[in-house]
């Protein structure tokens, strides 16, 4: 077991993120833990980068190699400069 990183939520609930093995997910995922004093959840922690520049995923926009994409309509030009309408 390896313990990665801590974040805060806007509840203000600290979570403790931890790399185990597969058989111990298993045995672990959904279900209650005690840590010293406390009673934890324990359940999956997916996260996904997302680049700002051409809206791929699995990289940031200052390792970006790919055109600048809009989010909107995927046209080449900036979300900022983007025409067309946000309801399609």
């Amino acid at each position: 077991m390896q313990a990665n990183y801590t974040f805060k939520t806007r509840r203000k609930t600290t979570n403790l993120v931890i790399e185990v093995l597969p058989h111990a997910r298993r045995q672990m995922l959904h279900s209650k833990i005690k840590l010293e004093w406390s009673v934890c959840y324990v359940e999956d922690c997916v996260s996904v980068s997302r680049c700002f520049r051409c809206s791929g995923y699995n990289h940031r926009h200052t390792e970006c190699r790919n055109e600048e994409a809009c989010p909107i309509c995927a046209g080449k030009h900036k979300m900022k400069d983007c025409t067309s309408p946000r309801t399609e």
